[in-house]
């Protein structure tokens, strides 16, 4: 398995559920993601497992696939039946787990850094030219309203 950090987006919920522990938490603008060897995503991860050893975190995995072992046969976690992601949450668990590093996560900072800049740029650019449509608009009422006052 391996911790990817990813931007968040806009359209992302503010709050997650965390894939480890199943609580729920708040999230940056940076997203934790945990993908399994074959490279599907597995969920989130919070900030308080993101600290914990791999070993507890493949612990805590297979603590909550047992829990949705035990769910009714019509639980349904996202789009999985519970003993479905149940599987997958005890296969991803025996996998080597492979976290960010102070590198990658500068990074990722730099990178959204850069994004948001050049959006804030772009939105700039965009009010500029509206702003110069109202003016040729008013520009032309104005001369207009002159041409029937002659």
């Amino acid at each position: 398995m391996r911790i990817r950090l990813e931007r968040k987006l806009k359209t992302c919920p503010d709050q997650l559920v965390c894939t480890v522990c199943r609580e729920p938490f708040f999230t940056g603008k940076i997203r934790t993601l945990l993908y399994n060897d074959r490279g599907f995503i597995q969920g989130d991860i919070c900030p308080v497992c993101i600290k914990l050893k791999a070993t507890e975190i493949r612990k805590k995995m297979r603590e909550q696939a047992s829990l949705l072992m035990q769910q009714p046969v019509t639980c349904v976690v996202q789009t999985l039946s519970c003993h479905d992601r149940a599987i997958e949450l005890l296969e991803a668990s025996q996998e080597l787990i492979t976290f960010p590093t102070f590198l990658h996560w500068w990074l990722k900072k730099i990178e959204i850094l850069s994004e948001e800049s050049q959006e804030l740029e772009a939105d700039r650019v965009k009010l500029k030219q509206c702003q110069r449509v109202e003016r040729s608009r008013l520009q032309k009422m104005l001369e207009d309203d002159r041409k029937d006052e002659e």
